[in-house]
């Protein structure tokens, strides 16, 4: 259990520490804006993904 908060720490600073230095790259004042853009981003590919293998499916069909 005492490992698995170890890494989870170290994941949860590297992480944020590579957000902030992305943010800096793009010039994004904020770095939580950048996560969230890019969270839509994703969004919004996977949704997109979603309805074209739903229309493939149904073409097949």
């Amino acid at each position: 259990m005492v490992v698995a908060n170890c890494i989870d720490g170290y994941v949860v600073k590297y992480f944020s520490i590579i957000i902030d230095k992305l943010a800096l790259q793009l010039g994004v004042n904020y770095p939580p804006t950048l996560l969230f853009i890019l969270g839509m981003i994703l969004v919004k590919v996977i949704s997109i993904d979603l309805h074209q293998s739903s229309q493939e499916k149904n073409y097949a069909v």
